[in-house]
């Protein structure tokens, strides 16, 4: 987890404005599980199944493809299912923005003045397997998380701290059901 630091405005109201409008925050989760992944055809493409995250996620629940997409590739838009026990439902569209078959995946969810997150997976082939490495960046777009903070600017750490470890825990299930498939 790496929290960029931001420059440091003036009043209360502006630190926290800042902070809430301009927050980004990234997640690495790496797996390297060679025995399964050195004799596997896993890449981009089997990562890049857009409900596939819905199969380990507790918070995603799939997606459909949007303006006549059926495949990945830079520019495909779709539309994300989620759930959440404290936040409800909600639905998000989400953009390709790379897509390079074996190598590196990556989609941007849509938020106010910016995407509200980015997430992706990278590949690296290596001599005895496949190291896969999911990742997201939260911000700089508005996303529900803004909202939060804005409720409960007093526990910003708190909530910060809690939303990361829900993505972490999630990127971790995806992994471990990733190598499972494997």
């Amino acid at each position: 987890m790496d929290a960029r630091s931001l420059a440091k405005p003036e009043g209360r109201r502006a630190r926290h404005e800042q902070r809430t409008s301009l927050f980004r925050f990234t997640l690495n989760r790496g797996l390297t599980n060679h025995s399964s992944f050195a004799r596997s055809s896993l890449g981009a493409a089997e990562l890049s199944d857009i409900n596939l995250p819905a199969r380990f996620s507790t918070e995603f629940k799939g997606a459909e493809w949007l303006d006549g997409a059926s495949a990945p590739a830079v520019g495909a838009r779709f539309r994300g299912t989620n759930e959440h026990p404290h936040i409800g439902n909600w639905t998000s569209e989400s953009t390709f923005t790379v897509f390079e078959p074996q190598q590196h995946i990556e989609w941007q969810v849509e938020g106010g003045g910016g995407p509200a997150a980015t997430w992706g997976f990278r590949l690296e082939v290596t001599t005895d397997g496949t190291v896969v490495t999911q990742y997201c960046t939260l911000g700089p777009g508005r996303s529900g998380l803004n909202a939060a903070i804005e409720n409960r600017p007093d526990k910003e750490h708190k909530i910060i701290a809690y939303r990361l470890a829900e993505h972490a825990e999630n990127m971790e299930r995806n992994l471990e059901g990733i190598a499972g498939l494997v």
